[in-house]
């Protein structure tokens, strides 16, 4: 609702996969639908539901698997940013 109310405050999205209201990709699709900013999805599934080429068709940027490092993070957006 955020995002909804305020989409230009976002230049990134971080979010996780399972929230309890809307997936992350479900929400990755939303967010693209009123503005495209970057967004990463972080997971601890190694399901094969979810791979880069599907969030590559969705929309979203980067995928991160858990657990992961702050150092780890921080690569990731700056990356994701310069892109």
């Amino acid at each position: 609702s955020i995002f909804q109310e305020e989409p230009d405050m976002f230049d990134i999205v971080v979010t996780d996969r399972t929230m309890p209201k809307m997936t992350g990709i479900e929400l990755a699709k939303e967010i693209k639908k009123l503005r495209p900013v970057p967004v990463i999805l972080c997971t601890g599934f190694c399901d094969k539901s979810i791979n880069r080429e599907k969030i590559e068709t969705i929309g979203i940027q980067a995928l991160l698997m858990k657990p992961y490092t702050v150092e780890e993070l921080a690569g990731l957006l700056r990356k994701t940013i310069d892109n």
